[in-house]
């Protein structure tokens, strides 16, 4: 049986993946699933006899004897600053209780602070790294792989020491350009095959440690549009998922990676009914690739967790539990940051755990309301805009339109629909800054533009800067509030840290995650998150409370939080 992926999908505008990605998407479908098999005997079958290890070709890949060198080495050149660390099951290999999470790493702008921020952090006990083809578009891999090549070729580590993750199968971007057809394509062994293939070739090395396939929403038929509307084909999750698998043990078979493993970063309230259904699904995909293979290496599993999202729950699927019953890895990440609702609102609103500065020392609202004006008074007696309100049509087509260069006027009358601190953030950096520079690039190779150019980039700026710090003095007493309710649960353990330390800290010391993958951009977060002395501290005489107490004095916070406006 075969499922046609419709042509119209297969156009270049999608890049190197989806001009790779084959029109015809096989799939074996296996009606057998073997005899019935008991819970604990299914486990012990897949822990003790199904699993193997990988021993060849060791100098191209993370070893347990390479990661256990790597932090003997670092013991011995401080032996003052340990770096938590753990040794993971099934592959044995040891790591650092903090990883390294390459998302939003490789924009232009900042390589150069990025690549120190990697190096530093490989230095000083974090030998995890989590790629993806499509974090920045692959700029993420091409600038990591271009580090650890660096530090390789310098004798600062070696590639036995790190281990190397890679987050393969759904993203949002396939789904907004597959649209309805997104679930199954994303488990076609030809898109998996051809995004490792990517990675390697961005990150220039040979083999990928573990690859984690996002797995897509877990309803028990999956369904996928063929070429004619009147007609659907529908494939079970068993299905789609041991078709994936057995291609993940075809990558292992040829060296192109070592292991692999599921991730998703869908949060939802756990179901003890989803979660039993998704274990036995799993118990049977594995019993399965036994009998065809004679053992298998899935070893990891991958969930968001955080102060908010406290249960490592994955559309309904409780992973820490799967993870448990397995014995799994588990991969943690968006640590700091977390997607919310209270009881008013209808869409989610996103969070980060951070302190940020109240300004207290000057008059935000005076400073804020004399750079918009400003800002609008240039943008009033532009000439472009001026002739462009008259009607004359200028003979130069480069120029700009003009929403592109009207950011006063325009922050004047939306200022209460961008309320939200973070989601500001968002938009100034990707969207408002970008085309701003475009137009005023454009505007500035006209003699007549250049100097209204030169001043409205310095005003604009200015007015977007004050603006973002009106939302940072209107937050900061809020997440002051957090941090001091935070710190009381455990003084001990997290006093003398920021909000970003305690948020990790109580992550790391749960019990609920192997790793925590940590955005580390900069030199100044590494220190942060992996030199500190409040970080590294592990003698403690009170214990720590549960991740859940951590998570309802977070909750009752943003339900007790009065609108700031």
């Amino acid at each position: 049986m075969q499922c046609t992926l419709p042509p119209s999908l297969c156009t270049a505008g999608y890049g190197t993946l989806l001009r790779r990605l084959s029109p015809s998407l096989p799939f074996t479908l296996h009606n057998k699933r073997g005899g019935e098999v008991s819970h604990n005997n299914s486990f012990f079958l897949l822990n003790r006899r199904s699993f193997c290890t990988n021993t060849s070709n060791n100098n191209h890949k993370a070893t347990p004897k390479g990661t256990s060198k790597y932090f003997e080495r670092l013991s011995s050149q401080n032996a003052q600053q340990t770096p938590l660390t753990t040794q993971l099951p099934q592959t044995n290999w040891l790591v650092g209780k903090i990883g390294f999470n390459g998302q939003k790493i490789g924009f232009s702008e900042g390589k150069g602070v990025q690549s120190e921020a990697i190096s530093l952090s490989l230095r000083n006990g974090c030998n995890v790294i989590q790629v993806s083809g499509s974090f920045e578009k692959g700029q993420s891999e091409e600038l990591i792989g271009a580090t650890l090549n660096r530090l390789f070729e310098e004798n600062e580590i070696q590639r036995e020491e790190v281990v190397v993750v890679n987050r393969i199968g759904y993203t949002p971007s396939l789904s907004n350009i597959l649209g309805d057809s997104a679930i199954f394509p994303t488990l076609s062994p030809s898109l998996l095959q051809s995004q490792i293939t990517q990675s390697l070739e961005n990150l220039d090395l040979k083999c990928i440690d573990l690859a984690l396939l996002h797995l897509p929403p877990t309803d028990n038929l999956l369904q996928i549009r063929t070429n004619s509307p009147s007609q659907t084909q529908t494939y079970s999750l068993f299905d789609s998922l041991l078709s994936a698998f057995l291609h993940l043990e075809s990558e292992v078979e040829q060296g192109r990676i070592q292991y692999y493993g599921l991730t998703s970063r869908e949060y939802s309230t756990p179901s003890s009914h989803k979660t039993s259904a998704f274990t036995q699904t799993l118990t049977n995909i594995l019993d399965t690739i036994q009998s065809k293979k004679g053992a298998h290496h899935f070893v990891a599993v991958e969930y968001p967790l955080n102060l908010f999202e406290a249960q490592g729950s994955v559309d309904g699927i409780s992973f820490p539990k799967v993870a448990h019953d397995f014995n799994l890895i588990r991969l943690s990440q968006r640590p700091l940051s977390a997607f919310f609702l209270t009881p008013t609102q209808k869409d989610p609103k996103y969070v980060r755990f951070a302190t940020v500065d109240s300004h207290s020392d000057i008059d935000i609202t005076k400073e804020l309301k004399e750079k918009m004006d400003q800002t609008i008074h240039l943008e009033e007696t532009c000439l472009l805009m001026k002739l462009r309100e008259k009607g004359v049509t200028d003979d130069n087509k480069n120029l700009p339109a003009s929403k592109d260069i009207s950011w006063g006027r325009v922050l004047a009358s939306s200022h209460e629909r961008l309320r939200d601190l973070w989601e500001w953030k968002f938009i100034v950096e990707n969207q408002i800054k970008p085309t701003l520079d475009e137009a005023l690039q454009k505007m500035s190779s006209d003699p007549r533009y250049l100097g209204w150019t030169l001043q409205y980039r310095v005003v604009a700026r200015e007015m977007l800067k004050r603006y973002t710090w009106a939302l940072e003095s209107i937050h900061s007493s809020f997440y002051d509030k957090m941090k001091n309710e935070v710190e009381c649960l455990w003084n001990e353990g997290l006093k003398d840290m920021n909000l970003s330390q305690m948020a990790l800290k109580a992550l790391i010391v749960s019990g609920q995650s192997d790793v925590v993958l940590t955005g580390m951009r900069t030199p100044e977060y590494v220190e942060q998150f992996l030199l500190s002395n409040e970080m590294l501290r592990t003698d403690y005489q009170t214990s720590p409370p549960p991740l859940s107490s951590f998570n309802e004095v977070v909750n009752n916070a943003f339900d007790e939080r009065k609108d700031p406006y």
